[in-house]
């Protein structure tokens, strides 16, 4: 093929993938006006199906950042391999680096600094971001195996509230900073110990090969609930055991299942449970009270991720289904709504959802191009916004998610390449 033809070939893609995406663009708009007409129905009390799905194609944007409105750009330090935020403000309270935690005042003037210890350091942000669990090893065996270790725990500020020596791989800060989960040898037997600040070390799970049990759990938002679900895949398959404790370590009420897996989520009311059919293979949404008395069940359940509580635990969201926590109504559901990381407003007012979408271009045929994407969703489940990103304008880092919501709603921050943009809710407002 000579210059001039292959030149030919290349403006004919271009055009072809212009058309694709401005087709794309207009099919986006029209999916956005029909969500909202579907909306209106549902609150005058019409009939109205299930909630459409959103469709294969996504909507790809012209500009990166139309119907957003900047109120500020922050620049972000490159060094960082992950930052806590302000909820309110979302301006940097502390950069977690290689070496250290810097902490810092609004104005990103350092305050103060804990250095780590060596190069083996573990770092872990407790949910809700206001403690910090640092895990040293100070020795290791011949064969590299864990001899001792330190676990801090600091506050958002940068003050060390407690520290004690263990032997654990890991350490998970719990939300209101009073102890830590500690995870032994991964490589042998995995068993869960509660850490508090007195040093006292409890065992909370049961013991068992890695690669026949998988302890999982979950602390609720207030600390005093933890969830642990522990899933036999060779020494037992099909079984389960599902145990809640308090803050303590005192066990409230254990569950013996014969499902494939379980998954738990507590919050300060209630506790709800995925359960997956060894032969169906089909999941069951189950709620408990924390006494363990079931209240309802919801099958089959087809949401993903996490489950999030509202504050007030009335209700509970997964992707992409919203359910009424004392009864077990489903709300609403979308199974086409997915992605990889989900931020709330605590009274689920506002729903972020972030996500990756992959798309064969005409280029190289069988080569994919990602998109990063986001929906703004409310309540009631309504689609208020959705935005597609080109591949690298979003930065993703450490645990925590490139996009965030204030509590209140008013404003959405972006991390990007030129920093972390802080954008007004469009939605407020109008």
């Amino acid at each position: 093929m000579n210059k001039l033809s292959r030149l030919i070939l290349i403006v004919f893609i271009i055009s072809v993938c212009g058309l694709s995406h401005a087709e794309t663009n207009e099919k986006g708009k029209n999916l956005l006006l029909q969500k909202r007409e579907e909306n209106l129905r549902k609150q005058q009390g019409l009939p109205l199906q299930e909630i459409k799905a959103q469709p294969d194609t996504a909507t790809t944007m012209s500009s990166q950042e139309s119907d957003l409105r900047v109120v500020e750009t922050i620049p972000i330090r490159k060094d960082a391999e992950d930052i806590i935020l302000d909820k309110s403000t979302f301006r940097p309270k502390a950069y977690i680096t290689k070496e250290e935690i810097d902490f810092v005042d609004s104005q990103g003037r350092e305050k103060r600094k804990y250095v780590f210890e060596n190069e083996h350091t573990d770092v872990i942000t407790a949910q809700g971001d206001k403690y910090i669990g640092v895990t040293a090893w100070l020795k290791t065996g011949p064969k590299y195996e864990l001899e001792d270790a330190k676990f801090t725990m600091l506050d958002d500020e940068g003050n060390i509230k407690w520290e004690v020596n263990h032997r654990f791989y890991r350490c998970f800060p719990s939300p209101d900073g009073t102890f830590a989960i500690g995870i032994t040898d991964p490589e042998g037997d995995v068993i869960l110990y509660l850490i508090d600040a007195s040093g006292n070390k409890k065992q909370i799970s049961e013991s068992g090969p890695n690669r026949s049990f998988g302890p999982n759990f979950n602390i609720s938002t207030n600390g005093e609930i933890i969830a642990i679900s522990i899933r036999s895949l060779t020494r037992n398959p099909g079984k389960c055991l599902f145990v809640v404790l308090d803050k303590t370590g005192k066990e409230l009420w254990r569950k013996n299942s014969e499902n494939k897996s379980l998954i738990g989520s507590p919050s300060e009311k209630y506790i709800a449970i995925v359960a997956t059919d060894n032969n169906t293979k089909e999941n069951t949404l189950s709620m408990y009270d924390i006494g363990g008395n079931l209240l309802w069940e919801y099958a089959p359940y087809t949401g993903s991720g996490d489950l999030i509580f509202s504050e007030d635990s009335k209700y509970l969201f997964s992707i992409c289904e919203m359910y009424e926590t004392s009864s077990g109504k489903q709300l609403w559901k979308n199974a086409a709504i997915t992605g990889s990381n989900v931020v709330t407003t605590p009274a689920l007012n506002f729903i972020l959802i972030r996500g990756g979408k992959f798309e064969k271009i005409n280029v190289r045929p069988g080569i994919q191009k990602k998109y990063d994407y986001f929906y703004l969703i409310s309540k009631d489940g309504e689609i208020l916004l959705y935005k597609e990103f080109s591949p690298g304008f979003l930065i993703i880092r450490g645990t925590q998610p490139t996009i965030k919501i204030s509590p209140t709603g008013d404003n959405i921050s972006i991390e990007t390449a030129e920093g972390l943009k802080i954008f007004k809710n469009p939605v407020i407002g109008k």
